[in-house]
């Protein structure tokens, strides 16, 4: 799998990337990437090294931080008006992976963090528990 593949092109090698874990510390069951590309776009990666049965769905959270403040999320969900284009939606049973909007970041101000997540659960919940998950590091 490509890293920080994405529908209008990869980026460039990971910025950040980490497993995402049965249990946040178990088994790796895929991996979390935070991605940028060279104009300063980044944006989250989630891929799972196989398709989510029925019943699971995954998802990759981008958080933006300006001055160590946390100042606004994105998932594979969203859809911020005009540019960046959007995510590609959350991980459906028989897929493996999801993006998040690319988010314009030229300044060093800005840090961001990727969570990949999966659950045993009907989306949007993750109720009782979380399956699995992981953390990139906090990098611009």
């Amino acid at each position: 799998m490509t890293n920080c593949d994405h529908y209008s092109g990869g980026g460039i090698l990971p910025r950040s990337a980490n497993y995402v874990r049965v249990g946040g510390s178990g088994t790796a069951i895929g991996a979390v990437q935070l991605c940028k590309s060279s104009t300063s776009y980044y944006w989250g990666y989630v891929v799972f090294y196989s398709t989510l049965p029925a019943g699971n769905w995954g998802q990759a959270y981008l958080h933006r931080y300006r001055n160590g403040t946390h100042i606004a999320v994105y998932s594979c969900d969203t859809s911020p008006q005009g540019p960046p284009s959007g995510g590609n939606g959350w991980v459906r049973p028989g897929q493996t992976r999801c993006w998040t909007p690319k988010v314009y970041a030229p300044s060093t101000s800005d840090t961001f963090q990727v969570l990949g997540l999966r659950c045993a659960s009907s989306h949007p919940s993750c109720s009782p528990s979380w399956y699995a998950w992981g953390y990139t590091a906090e990098v611009h």
